[in-house]
């Protein structure tokens, strides 16, 4: 048979790029609005800011969503709620995930020392649709076996990229979310 799993609830997409330490200090330095620069669309950024010096520039004419130099991820926080439905429709699986489920994870703070960077995000809220899987005839889905992947975000939590069950991948095909928020951070680590 086969599943389907729908996450709802908070989620995003996250970006960051590498800065170099001059970039980092004049952001930082409050001398112009990081955030209205970082997600002025790449149309308006020539216009906009004609003025910056080039070493400065770190977005180079991308969008937001393109300033990603060491991470880009989007998914659904693992606070999120899971639904299960069988290839008829039914639901045989509605709530939270395991108090300990097993995590695959990437955790982009390793890819962070000794740097300095900007982060930017989209906070959503919504649902994320996964792929279908399938089941062996006559085996149940058991949520305990549904492996996690995750993302560790920075200063943000964790963000579920995908799933496997078994030696089955599930992967996120998109879904219905309204964006929240927008917001970018500088740091140095």
């Amino acid at each position: 048979m086969k599943y389907k799993i729908i996450a709802m609830g908070h989620g995003g997409e996250f970006v960051g790029e590498v800065l170099t330490k001059e970039q980092y200090e004049y952001w930082s330095s409050g001398q112009e609005n990081l955030e209205e620069y970082f997600f002025t669309w790449s149309d308006d950024l020539e216009e906009d800011y004609s003025h910056l010096a080039k070493e400065v520039d770190f977005k180079d004419g991308r969008e937001w969503h393109d300033v990603d130099s060491f991470m880009h991820t989007s998914g659904p926080d693992t606070s999120c709620r899971i639904l299960v439905e069988d290839e008829n429709g039914n639901e045989v699986y509605d709530g939270d995930l395991p108090e300990d489920p097993e995590l695959e994870t990437d955790d982009y703070e390793d890819k962070m020392e000794d740097q300095f960077y900007v982060i930017g995000y989209s906070h959503e809220k919504g649902g994320y649709d996964y792929s279908e899987f399938e089941l062996s005839d006559g085996e149940e889905f058991d949520i305990n076996k549904l492996v996690v992947h995750v993302d560790v975000v920075p200063y943000s939590g964790n963000v579920i990229t995908g799933f496997s069950y078994g030696d089955q991948d599930i992967y996120c095909e998109g879904g219905n979310t309204t964006g929240k928020s927008m917001g970018v951070d500088i740091y140095e680590d």
